[in-house]
């Protein structure tokens, strides 16, 4: 069997969107950021299904809301990967990337620093090892920049905190690694529940317990710090549950939309009850963080 190997290049104001389609059409895509939008690879099966999937692919790129589209409809490019070079053909679309000041995600399979930048390491290097599988991202996503940039600044030794909307475990990772005492890490996907758990064991850190459900309802527990790198639909929600499932100055890190999306979320996180101490951004995307009054 062979499989093709779409190349889809979209602006940074519909990459979120169609990476959403990809998940839903392919199970699985990576996507890395460059200078000009971003690149996003994804596979599917070369049978008789692949061009009407393709020109389904094409109709919902060009039904984009308008001011998605200012930069231009995103484009596929198609290529052929045999069957037995297809598991691991999307390993070669990712390098490590450092996110944040200390904090670098790479994949499992290469050695850090790279053989070609022997500079690169620094002696206070947190290290994130990634195995994501085909379904999940490999944190070059700016939004996960932005989120892990801010567990940095506000994670303390010994906190406990939730994850909402896992993926990969990235952020999970980093804050046990940061000095968490525990992660609830917390996605509707079994997949991305598996993948955590998996990514979890490769890098050795305890303290981490991975649940499948739809967010912070099904819980009861109190956190220092919650995590959220998700929709600006889910956050909304999200926030009105926060302040009872966070500690007294707790911290709600949110991201997961545009540039210009955040007002919609410092007005959501105020009526929850937060104060809101920060908003930073990167890359077109905004990471607004709150604190629970008291």
């Amino acid at each position: 069997m062979r499989w093709t190997e779409l190349t889809i290049q979209s602006s940074y104001l519909a990459g979120e969107a169609v990476g959403a389609i990809m998940q839903d059409a392919a199970g699985g895509f990576t996507i890395r950021n460059t200078s000009q939008g971003v690149i996003l690879h994804a596979w599917l099966p070369g049978d008789e299904s692949l061009n009407p999937s393709i020109d389904a692919l094409r109709e919902r790129f060009a039904a984009f809301p308008a001011e998605l589209l200012e930069e231009g409809v995103p484009t596929i490019e198609l290529s052929w990967v045999d069957e037995e070079n297809w598991a691991e053909s999307w390993k070669s679309h990712w390098r490590a990337v450092r996110l944040g000041r200390r904090i670098v995600v790479k994949p499992s399979w290469q050695p850090w620093p790279p053989e070609d930048q022997p500079d690169a390491a620094q002696s206070d290097d947190i290290i994130v090892e990634l195995d994501p599988g085909m379904a999940f991202g490999t944190g070059a996503h700016a939004t996960t920049a932005l989120c892990l940039a801010a567990l940095e600044d506000f994670i303390a030794p010994g906190m406990e905190i939730a994850d909402l909307g896992c993926g990969s475990g990235i952020l999970t990772i980093a804050a046990l690694k940061l000095g968490a005492k525990s992660v609830l890490s917390i996605d509707t996907d079994i997949l991305a529940v598996e993948a955590t758990a998996r990514n979890c064991e490769i890098n050795s850190v305890a303290g981490c317990t991975v649940l499948q459900q739809e967010g912070l309802s099904d819980t009861h527990q109190q956190f220092d710090l919650i995590v959220g790198n998700i929709s600006q639909k889910i956050i909304k929600l999200e926030a009105l549950l926060a302040p009872e499932r966070l500690k007294p100055g707790g911290i709600f890190i949110t991201s997961g939309y545009y540039i210009g999306y955040e007002e919609d979320i410092v007005e959501a996180l105020r009526n929850a009850g937060f104060e809101v101490i920060r908003t930073i951004e990167r890359d077109m995307w905004s990471c607004v963080i709150g604190r629970k009054k008291g």
